[in-house]
């Protein structure tokens, strides 16, 4: 903006107005951007008008600008999602759990390894809390938005499943428990309600509706109870049987445990190691997966290929119901290795591709999924690339619903 603005003209004006908009820039950057903006200033304030705007020209505003926005968090990265494309899908949001200290170290987890989030990944998790509360939320309410906005408003999701591991589990509560206090929050009520198995005392005024994340990760650990680490499996009868009225006033998110979510097994020999010590034996396995040999397993001992697929499938599947039966959408937390999976199946693209796709801790991928239309995945399909489809079992077949990839890895939520 500041370039196109004195690159127009050559006259000391436009040395004035390039201040102008450089100091309005800086107004809204962190101390760190203002001081690479100042020194760009002083060190042309004594250089004639076109020698300045030469050298402002190449100031790289593109970082500038990439700075701002990782500095600063968008909670309401799902309030723009465009409506779901009929009434024969619903929403499912699929995320990463928040990050654990084998993460931040670069260790395998797997589904053998079992550590707690660290703080950073309980940070992590009230952002997306804050990131659920806000779908739907319009900016502006004409008569074009509105009717998005109020269909979007209705797939705040009421419901989630979460993968047996400590970390996933964590995650879930502690984003219900902030997306329940948000929400009573807003609309001022108080008591009790349901949230995780857990009950809130309806003390909204010590928590933080702002940024401090850490204010915002006492309340809501102080409100979760023992009863957050429930592993019952979900109880698919009871969600079926739930009403759409029931489901519409129920306040909160709920989730269960659903077994299909669990992280890739990648055998005895590689978990708690190093990622750069196993990585070319798991690319390796990807790469045999990606050929059709999918009965082949991980690290000796750990899943097959066919093994995770099926759970993905099942997973699909599992999730359209319980949304159907809960307002039209829910919540998954799950982990890197088999959202990758998932979404290539989901994304119909090879294996190969789908193992590169980027999965942050507690990111979000937004899929809308049809009730009614499926999709059969055999020998033949994108999974496994141009390979011969001979080279794939033959008893290798997979029935999942239509879906429309909607985002994928949205971090936005989780900046600064």
């Amino acid at each position: 903006l500041a370039s196109r603005r004195y690159n127009n003209d050559d006259d000391g004006s436009a040395e004035l107005d390039r201040r102008k908009v450089l100091q309005k820039m800086t107004s809204i950057v962190t101390s760190s951007t203002c001081t690479t903006i100042t020194t760009s200033i002083v060190a042309t304030s004594n250089r004639p008008a076109s020698a300045s705007a030469s050298a402002l020209t190449i100031t790289p505003l593109e970082s500038i600008t990439d700075s701002i926005v990782q500095t600063l968090p968008n909670l309401k990265c799902l309030a723009d999602l465009p409506p779901l494309p009929s009434s024969d899908y619903v929403r499912l949001y699929l995320c990463r759990h928040g990050q654990t200290e084998l993460n931040r170290l670069g260790k395998i987890q797997g589904s053998r390894v079992d550590p707690s989030l660290n703080d950073t990944g309980m940070k992590q998790a009230t952002r997306l809390g804050k990131a659920l509360s806000h779908i739907g939320d319009g900016e502006e309410e004409n008569e074009l938005v509105l009717p998005v906005v109020v269909q979007n408003q209705k797939l705040i999701p009421k419901v989630g499943a979460y993968s047996k591991m400590t970390r996933a589990r964590e995650t879930a509560n502690i984003a219900a428990k902030t997306l329940e206090s948000l929400q009573r929050y807003s609309t001022g009520s108080g008591g009790s309600s349901s949230s995780s198995g857990s009950s809130i005392d309806g003390k909204i005024n010590d928590f933080s509706l702002g940024d401090d994340d850490e204010q915002t990760v006492k309340y809501v650990i102080s409100t979760l109870s023992t009863n957050s680490n429930d592993l019952s499996p979900f109880n698919m009868e009871e969600q079926s049987s739930t009403s759409a009225a029931a489901s519409a006033s129920r306040a909160g998110l709920e989730f269960q445990y659903l077994p299909s979510l669990g992280e890739v097994d990648f055998g005895p020999l590689n978990e708690s190691k190093p990622a750069s010590l196993v990585r070319a034996e798991m690319y390796a396995t990807y790469g045999a997966w990606a050929m059709g040999k999918i009965d082949l397993s991980l690290g000796g001992g750990g899943e097959s290929g066919r093994e995770v697929l099926q759970r993905a499938s099942e997973a699909l599947n599992t999730l359209v119901d319980v949304a159907s039966n809960n307002g039209g959408s829910a919540v998954a937390v799950s982990h890197s290795t088999y959202l990758r999976m998932l979404l290539g199946l989901a994304m119909d693209i090879p294996l190969l591709d789908a193992v590169a796709i980027q999965q942050n801790n507690c990111c979000i991928n937004v899929l809308d999924v049809s009730m009614k239309e499926t999709r059969t995945i055999g020998p033949d399909c994108n999974l496994f690339g141009k390979v011969p489809s001979s080279l794939v079992p033959q008893d290798f077949s997979l029935v999942i619903p239509r879906v429309e990839v909607v985002r994928v890895n949205e971090i936005q939520h989780l900046y600064g």
